[in-house]
């Protein structure tokens, strides 16, 4: 045999387990970052479940803070009466607010008021068994500021419950009682958290207790689905229900779709062109891989959703580079949307509190020019809320939100901190008077009638005025002293402005 041919022979064999040694790596290398990614989207969806039922435990807390703080109650749980009952605890209340049962317990912790919402028939029943009661310790009496929401168990049944201590409107005690509102987690209310979270969830049996403390569990299930499980504690902290996430692994498919499709390339190429087209395949098949790899392990190791693949060709690779960049599109819209969550009122969708101290952060900071804090506390909401309910209250709110952002220029704020309580912060203003424009010029808008369910509604406002640096240069103490501003025009005879005094 020649030389030229053993060289050749081989050459092609050096080539062709060198081939084989790449294709090994890099597609092991590959498997496993499509497997990272499945799993770190699917802990994405656990953790975003996970959030959608926290809020919908919030929402529950709400509501019943609503009519535990209320002195309509108050009066109720010292002097029981069927008039409070007929105005306020009716089929149409339960099935408004999504709640499946209410409890109402006196000091002494006997139950006042016990009805659950029977769907079928639309009419409240009796409450059928309240041993859960005293299973999840809510037969004490609550202090007032505390307050326990979470799961229970009754029989069969999981629900998801708030308890909170009955107090006056103005959430002073003593406590005269506890109020615990409770809506049933079933496949119905799983479907409504699915619908929010944007995937299908479904409810599992009762979990088994395991040594893994972590609430979130991500496992494959063969190389078509993987399954991510989200255990849910109840007040006691035992595993209560279990909530469960499917998906099809797309990306790992079009991952093994790409190695064979490399694998292919690379045998037909080493054996037709050899070493000389080795350098083809490099420039054709290896970089690209090469350098979604990088990008892969950047992006992962930088956390900059932001950044995206290169994504060119319409071969399966070009697929693949698509398919990370769409995921990567999605778990970044995620990103923003828990964001929004973090910086705005769900309500009014005005900024909250967290982004008006970090705007007050940024001006304080920059100690460049002046900008009035406006402390606003709507004048008559509580008796529009007792008039015609919550209902009409948040609408009213809303509204006021609408028409209070047309006065607002560039760089001024509006945020709402809670309740009938708003900030403004003005920084276009020259002078005194031009700063009392524009605060008239508020005062005039909140004043204005607003139709709310076909009725026109009025309110006035109080507020309270700071000025930075003048009064001060702490976000925190800006506020404090804006808001013992606004109480001075309060009790000045309302609908009324004041600056803090020195």
């Amino acid at each position: 045999m020649g030389l030229r041919k053993k060289v050749f022979i081989w050459s092609a064999v050096l080539l062709i387990l060198l081939l084989f040694s790449v294709y090994f790596i890099i597609g092991s290398f590959l498997e496993h970052t499509y497997s990272h990614l499945e799993q770190d989207q699917m802990y994405q969806k656990l953790h975003q479940l996970n959030d959608v039922y926290k809020n919908s435990l919030q929402n529950l807390g709400e509501f019943t803070h609503d009519y535990a703080a209320w002195d309509d109650t108050y009066a109720y749980i010292l002097h029981p009466g069927k008039k409070y009952e007929a105005s306020n605890l009716v089929p149409g209340t339960f099935a408004t607010y999504d709640v499946d049962f209410v409890v109402y317990l006196n000091a002494g912790q006997q139950i006042v008021y016990g009805k659950q919402y029977n769907p079928i028939t639309r009419k409240l029943e009796n409450i059928q068994s309240t041993a859960w009661i005293r299973r999840y310790h809510l037969a004490r009496l609550m202090r007032p500021g505390e307050k326990k929401s979470g799961l229970i168990r009754s029989g069969n049944e999981i629900y998801m419950v708030s308890a909170q201590p009955i107090l006056k409107s103005s959430e002073q005690g003593p406590s005269r009682g506890t109020l615990i509102f409770g809506k049933k987690l079933d496949d119905a209310q799983v479907r409504k958290l699915s619908k929010i979270a944007g995937f299908s969830a479904s409810l599992s049996s009762k979990p088994k207790p395991s040594e893994n403390a972590s609430p979130f569990r991500v496992k494959t299930s063969n190389e078509h689905a993987i399954k991510g499980i989200l255990i849910l504690n109840d007040l006691n902290g035992d595993p209560a229900a279990t909530l469960s996430v499917q998906s099809k692994r797309i990306i790992y498919q079009k991952g093994q779709q790409a190695i064979f499709a490399f694998l292919i390339t690379l045998l037909a190429v080493g054996a037709i062109l050899l070493l000389a087209l080795y350098f083809a395949l490099d420039h054709l098949v290896v970089s690209r891989i090469v350098t979604l790899i990088e990008t892969i392990r950047y992006i992962r190791q930088s956390d900059r959703l932001s950044a995206r693949v290169l994504a060119r060709g319409k071969d399966e690779i070009g697929g693949l580079a698509k398919e990370i960049n769409g995921m990567l599109s999605s778990l970044q819209a995620y990103q923003q949307q828990l964001s929004r969550q973090a910086f705005y009122d769900p309500l009014t969708h005005l900024p909250n509190r967290l982004l008006l101290m970090q705007k007050l952060d940024e001006i304080t900071k920059k100690q460049d020019g002046h900008t009035a804090i406006l402390f606003l506390d709507l004048d008559g909401f509580k008796e529009i809320n007792d008039t015609y309910g919550h209902a009409c209250g948040d609408m009213l709110l809303v509204e006021v939100g609408r028409n209070v952002l047309r006065q607002l220029e560039e760089g001024d704020l509006f945020c709402r901190l809670g309740g009938d309580e708003f900030i403004m912060l003005l920084s276009n203003w020259a002078n005194r008077t031009e700063l009392l424009g524009k605060v008239h010029a508020v005062i005039r808008e909140i004043s204005r009638p607003v139709e709310v369910e076909s009725r026109d509604v009025t309110v006035t406002v109080s507020i309270g005025i700071s000025l930075y640096p003048d009064n001060g240069t702490d976000p925190e103490e800006l506020i404090q002293k804006a808001d013992e501003a606004m109480y001075r025009a309060k009790r000045a005879g309302k609908n009324l402005y004041d600056f803090y005094a020195f």
